[in-house]
């Protein structure tokens, strides 16, 4: 991935900023798929145990 540069207006934040959520600066949307079809059998390839997200330091209003 070479010329790949980092959106200054974003950042990310893992497990170690938790404080963002508790302070709640961070919006995250939660829910549940209505069925679209009939089953589709999910297998895991892996399982990661990082938490991580982004936010923007500017309100999405602004």
């Amino acid at each position: 991935m070479t010329g790949a540069r980092a959106n200054p207006a974003l950042r990310g934040f893992g497990i170690k900023d938790a404080l963002l959520l508790r302070e709640e600066n961070a919006v995250l949307e939660i829910g549940v798929m209505k069925n679209s079809g009939p089953p589709i059998p999910l297998q895991a390839l892996f399982r990661d145990r990082v938490i991580g997200g982004t936010t923007s330091e500017r309100s999405p209003a602004a």
